[in-house]
């Protein structure tokens, strides 16, 4: 069925024949005869018969500086003819334009010999123009103080957190060390007499030397002259050990 269908029905054909199409092409080159790629070209078409009411083209130079722009002109007969309008081609980046008149022609030798391309009429447009002059260098010095500025904060909170964390390692260090400072670490201080000074408040090295010797008298039942002798060499210790 789906053949009998497909026998019954006309070849499909292109949606704009040869008649649907003008072509304005060309060459854009610098004065010295150097390619210029990369402009935008406008093709204007006042009072062209298209039926999206479209009358601006545009393309764009390749880097051997040329263009080819399909335009959408008809020549289709009496009332539907774009022949003899008025053709306007700019290249707005330099101020180039240049004005032409629409008119069927042959294929031009070097343009696309194609039956599916051609079309009815052809239009070149050469130019030779002053390149536009290339952007400017990125300004680095409008930005620079505000960014200096603001690195140098940056720097300075930096700075700022690198002492804070060394002061605070050294306070916990401080900390632990005074807490690791155990009066069983003095020279001729044995396990019991260690267990006794903790027992009555004086377990760190710190705390022994701030002892008065009336206080180790009274608590411990030592001498005088003991306390004296404990409270001196926890003094020395702690000394050495700062």
């Amino acid at each position: 069925m789906l053949s009998l269908v497909g026998l019954l029905l006309p070849p499909a054909t292109a949606t704009h024949e040869s008649t649907h199409r003008y072509y304005v092409y060309g060459a854009i080159t610098d004065t010295a005869g150097a390619p210029v790629g990369g402009l935008l070209v406008e093709v204007e078409v006042p009072g062209a018969t298209t039926y999206s009411e479209q009358h601006l083209w545009t393309g764009v130079t390749d880097t051997s500086g040329r263009y080819s722009i399909l335009v959408h002109l008809h020549h289709l007969g009496a009332g539907t003819d774009d022949a003899g309008l008025t053709i306007h081609v700019r290249v707005p980046a330099v101020g180039a334009s240049a004005t032409y008149t629409a008119t069927a022609s042959g294929v031009p030798a070097d343009q696309n010999q194609g039956p599916e391309v051609i079309g009815w009429g052809y239009t070149r447009a050469d130019f030779s123009v002053t390149p536009p002059p290339p952007p400017p260098p990125f300004d680095f010095g409008a930005y620079r103080d505000p960014l200096l500025a603001v690195g140098g904060g940056v720097g300075v909170l930096v700075l700022l957190s690198v002492v804070w964390r060394r002061g605070e390692g050294r306070r916990q260090g401080a900390r632990v060390s005074a807490q690791r400072q155990s009066v069983g670490e003095l020279p001729g201080v044995g396990r019991a007499t260690a267990q006794k000074l903790a027992a009555a408040g004086y377990g760190s090295i710190p705390q022994l030397a701030r002892a008065e010797a009336s206080e180790l008298v009274e608590k411990l039942h030592l001498s005088e002259t003991q306390a004296k002798r404990l409270i001196a060499k926890a003094s020395q210790f702690g000394k050495r050990s700062g």
